[in-house]
C-alpha cells in the first residue's frame, strides 16, 4: 500500500467485471457528484468487454486513476489491487454497480476525522429500488458492532464502507480471495478486536440487489466461508480452539449428510461458550435461524425431504406443523431471490 503523505483524503475503490453499462455510469456518476471533493477514484477494469474502457474513457475528471488487466483476477483480488494502488488516507468502497448518495464521503471523513480510533465506518443504506436494507436496523456502536459481526452475522453494506489504510497496512490485511463470495465479511472479522467499528445512522449508500448476483449464486458457499471466517475470529478474539470446524460449516450450509456430526460439533462449541460467558445461545440461534432459512427456501420435494428428515430438524426445535409446512408449499413464499434449487 502506497504512502499516502502526500495524497488525496480518500480514496473510492471501485473494480469492474462486465458491470451493466447503465449501472456503472450511475456509479461513476455518483462519486463525481459527491459534495467532498478530494479524493482519487481507482477504477480497476477487472478483463472486462471492451464497453467498459470505452466508458471510463468518457469522463474526464483528472481524479480517475483507471487501471485494467488482462485477465480477471477476482472480485477479491480487483479489490486488494486498488487497495495497494491507494494514496488517500481513508479507502472508501464502492462496487461498480451501487450508488454513493452525494454526502456519503463528507459524512464519513468528518466523522473518521472525529473519531481517531475507528477504523471501519458503514452507513445505513437502502436497495436502489428503495426498499429497507439490513444495515439500516442495526446497532451502531463499535461494542454492539463486533458483537454482532462475531456471533451473529454480516451487518455491513459492503458499499457504504470507508477504512482507514493505515489499519490494514499495520495489520497486513487485505480481502482473502479463499473465503470467496463472503471476503468482505471475512475481512471485518479479521478487523474486530484490532480496530473499533462505527454504523452512520444516514442512508447514503444505495445497493443494487439482484437474484442472479455472484453472491446469490454461490449461497452454499458463501454460507460455507462466512461461518468459517466467523468461527476462526472468534477463536481469535476469545482465545478458544474451535474444533470440527468442517462439520460446523456444513451444518450451517444445510448439508444434511453431515448434519449429526454438526449437531455433535455445535453443541459443544456452545456449551464451551457459555461456560466462559460468553454469547453461546447467540451462536446456536444464528445456526437455527440459518436451519429455518434454507427449509423456508428450499424449492425441490427431494431437497425438503432431507433437510426435515435429518437430525437437525429435531435439534433446532422445528415441530411437525412448520416440517408440514415446508414440506407442502416447497418454497412458493420465497423471498425474491434468495432460492437455491437443490440438486437432484
Amino acid at each position: 500500500m502506497a504512502d499516502n503523505g502526500m495524497g488525496p483524503q480518500v480514496s473510492v475503490l471501485t473494480p469492474i467485471y462486465n458491470t451493466h453499462a447503465e449501472y456503472l455510469r450511475e456509479c461513476i456518476d455518483s462519486v463525481l457528484a459527491q459534495t467532498f471533493s478530494d479524493f482519487e477514484f481507482i477504477i480497476l477494469d477487472n478483463a472486462s468487454d471492451a464497453y467498459v474502457a470505452e466508458l471510463v474513457a468518457s469522463y474526464d475528471d483528472p481524479r480517475i486513476r483507471y487501471f485494467r488487466v488482462d485477465e480477471n483476477i477476482g472480485p477479491a483480488g480487483g479489490r486488494n489491487f486498488c487497495i495497494a494502488r491507494a494514496r488517500g488516507k481513508y479507502l472508501a468502497i464502492l462496487d461498480s454497480d451501487d450508488v454513493a448518495l452525494p454526502e456519503r464521503l463528507a459524512a464519513q471523513v468528518a466523522f473518521m476525522d472525529a473519531h481517531p480510533s475507528v477504523g471501519v465506518l458503514g452507513t445505513f443504506s437502502r436497495t436502489t429500488e428503495g426498499g429497507a436494507f439490513f444495515s439500516d436496523t442495526l446497532p451502531t456502536d463499535s461494542d454492539a458492532i463486533c458483537r454482532h459481526l462475531l456471533f451473529c452475522g454480516n451487518m455491513l453494506c459492503h458499499s457504504s464502507v470507508m477504512m482507514r489504510a493505515d489499519v490494514l497496512r499495520d495489520n497486513k490485511l487485505e480481502y482473502d480471495p479463499n473465503l470467496f463470495p463472503a471476503e468482505d465479511y471475512a475481512l471485518w472479522l479479521d478487523l474486530t478486536g484490532r480496530t473499533e467499528f462505527a454504523l452512520l445512522p444516514r442512508v447514503l449508500t444505495l445497493y443494487r440487489f439482484f437474484p442472479t448476483s455472484v453472491s446469490q449464486q454461490n449461497l452454499t458457499r458463501q454460507w460455507r466461508n462466512a461461518v468459517r471466517a466467523q468461527l476462526a475470529a472468534i477463536g481469535r478474539n476469545y482465545n478458544i480452539d474451535i474444533e470440527s470446524v468442517d462439520d460446523l460449516a456444513a451444518l450451517y450450509a444445510g448439508d444434511t449428510s453431515r448434519a449429526a456430526d454438526g449437531i455433535k460439533a455445535l453443541d459443544n462449541l456452545v456449551g464451551r461458550l457459555n461456560e466462559q460467558k460468553l454469547p453461546g445461545n447467540m451462536v446456536y440461534d444464528m445456526f437455527r435461524g440459518q436451519f429455518k432459512h434454507i427449509c423456508y427456501h428450499t424449492h425441490s420435494f427431494g431437497g425438503q425431504w432431507r433437510l426435515m428428515t435429518c437430525p437437525a430438524a429435531g435439534y433446532f426445535g422445528q415441530g411437525i406443523g412448520w416440517r408440514a409446512f415446508c414440506l407442502v408449499t416447497r418454497g412458493i413464499f420465497r423471498h425474491n431471490g434468495n432460492v437455491k434449487k437443490d440438486k437432484e
